[in-house]
């Protein structure tokens, strides 16, 4: 995995202000390996990233632009999509205390929104590869389609419905329990 590790004491007091672009090696090289599936390896992707500390702690913001080009779920054909991330982070140090002996492995926690924005760094570095790979990763949809009234393909003859009908009879689907309808009971 590509990495791209700033180091908290090197953040200046006024701030850290990075602009991404393909001309960026390390976010370039992060598309090409986490997400070349669906981000073709000349198209556009941009961003911002901004860090501000305080004390040990750190703040991330910004947003990235990605153009990408996923397959439809629903018909299979690629089409163009723009992603964009907004970024939002609060970083603190990690320090290990008697809290992680309190909790088991299988002991389930409640996390709101806030503590989706909160993560730690580890021995005075901040994996920004990392963390640009999560966001991205959050805000991708689950399901690509190329149109909201993507009507996909038939299931007999793989037409594509968006192009109009096929001669397959529709198939009218009926009530699981309409065998029950000729069902006499006894009196």
């Amino acid at each position: 995995m590509t990495a791209m590790k700033i180091r908290v004491t090197a953040i200046p007091e006024e701030g850290l202000f990075l602009e991404l672009d393909q001309a960026t090696k390390w976010f370039h090289a992060l598309l090409r390996e986490r997400f070349s599936e669906i981000h073709p390896g000349g198209a556009p992707a941009s961003g911002r990233i901004e860090l501000q500390k305080t004390l040990q702690n750190v703040a991330l913001s910004g947003d990235l632009s990605i153009a990408l080009h996923p397959s439809c779920a629903s018909c299979g054909k690629a089409f163009d999509s723009r992603l964009e991330v907004p970024l939002l982070r609060n970083l603190a140090p990690y320090f290990s205390g008697p809290r992680e002996g309190l909790l088991s492995e299988e002991e389930e926690i409640e996390l709101s929104a806030e503590d989706l924005e909160f993560s730690f760094y580890h021995n005075d570095e901040i994996d920004l590869g990392e963390i640009v790979s999560e966001e991205i990763t959050l805000a991708l949809p689950i399901r690509f389609l190329c149109k909201e009234d993507c009507r996909g393909l038939c299931p007999r003859c793989g037409a594509d419905r968006n192009e109009g009908s096929c001669a397959c009879a529709e198939e009218v689907e009926g009530s699981p329990f309409a065998v029950l309808k000729g069902l006499k009971l006894k009196s």
